[in-house]
């Protein structure tokens, strides 16, 4: 049997402590070097490829809460977010016009979610120069802006329009990616309930109102009865050729493929679903399962997943690494 993997020649470090320091000092260092990269080479805002994304990264490493790291790693974010609005005010943050585009890594609705993040951060008790006063100025402006855009977006992902196709429903681009940005936005708001009511942001009502359980539960509900939709096409174009395999029972498509893995397929869609709440998926439960059950059988004899479903009974060719 063959095997298909990376060979690693570096043996494990043995005490943790070590292991531990050395992770920080090549965490420290990485992001240092995607600090000054950006610096020199400023392009995208988006999350996928621009500043925005660095400001996620930064984002991250203040929740961490690591005491070895330098601090000034995670006290960025403002630092990207807000060139992202002033270099492009005028698009940073345009409403998408399809569902399809609603996604948190490329569109509009990822500098918006990392701004209501923002404001739901208790303030900064450190001293601040007049251009982070300004940076933090800016950023509170556009407050209103990105719960409107998040909103729009909601709307748009939950229109009725189209409620018959199977696309536009991936992380990348689509509605689970929209998703991901509320459900973010859910785990930070409800921290912040747990807190003193005065030290509650602000936003904290406004943000709790776009992401309750019932606007969740109606962003999965659309989600899964597109992938009902496809499961129905892909059954249909399978028995049409007469070959022996089995269709998935929720299946999307991007593009006019039916990939599964993280970025465009099933996987990455069903991660999204999965880490909802509890009572947002319960009815689903069922059908999810069923899913996961049907690729895990989709898995080789070389211990890999197929970038897109399969179409005949034959062996398909793992082109790709699809990590389940």
């Amino acid at each position: 049997m063959s095997t298909r993997y990376i060979s690693h020649f570096h043996p494990p470090r043995t005490d943790p402590s070590t292991a531990r320091a050395a992770i920080l000092d090549a965490l420290s260092q990485n992001v240092e070097l995607v600090h000054e990269y950006y610096a020199s080479h400023p392009s995208d805002v988006s999350v996928y490829i621009g500043s925005s994304g660095i400001a996620t990264m930064d984002n991250y490493l203040s929740e961490l809460s690591l005491p070895e790291l330098p601090s000034h790693l995670f006290r960025g974010s403002d630092r990207y977010l807000h060139p992202a609005l002033s270099r492009s005010s005028s698009k940073a943050l345009a409403h998408p016009r399809d569902a399809s585009k609603t996604g948190f890594l490329v569109s509009s609705i990822g500098l918006g979610t990392l701004i209501l993040l923002r404001a739901l951060q208790p303030p900064s008790e450190q001293r601040q120069s007049d251009t982070e006063t300004q940076a933090q100025k800016t950023l509170s402006d556009a407050v209103p802006t990105s719960l409107e855009l998040l909103n729009a977006a909601l709307q748009l992902a939950l229109a009725l329009e189209h409620t018959a196709t199977d696309d536009g429903c991936e992380v990348l681009y689509g509605r689970a990616g929209l998703l991901y940005a509320l459900l973010r936005l859910r785990s930070t708001s409800d921290r912040n309930s747990s807190a003193s009511t005065s030290a509650r942001p602000p936003i904290n009502p406004a943000v709790q109102t776009l992401v309750t359980n019932t606007v969740l539960t109606q962003l999965v509900d659309a989600i899964i009865q597109r992938g009902k939709n496809g499961s129905a096409a892909y059954a249909a174009e399978l028995a049409s050729a007469s070959v022996r395999v089995t269709a998935s029972p929720l299946m999307w498509t991007w593009h006019g493929k039916r990939y599964l893995g993280g970025a465009h397929g099933v996987v990455g869609i069903l991660q999204m679903i999965l880490s909802s709440p509890a009572d947002c998926i319960t009815m689903h439960i069922p059908i999810l399962l069923d899913t996961v059950d049907w690729l895990l059988e989709c898995k080789g004899g070389h211990r890999n997943w197929p970038s897109v479903a399969p179409t005949s009974s034959t062996t398909h060719r793992s082109d790709l690494l699809q990590c389940v």
